[in-house]
């Protein structure tokens, strides 16, 4: 079963701003992040 975490626990983890890292979610940049209840759901490697 696949892992995610946050926008904010990613951002943390890449030194990025969360706000940018939501954008390139809804652009389809990262593979694998999902919206579930209105939250961005990125995948843990």
């Amino acid at each position: 079963m696949a892992r995610y975490e946050t926008v904010f626990e990613a951002a943390k983890r890449w030194r990025t701003d969360p706000a940018t890292l939501r954008e390139r979610c809804a652009r389809g940049e990262i593979r694998g992040a999902r919206m579930s209840g209105g939250i961005w759901l990125i995948p843990t490697e």
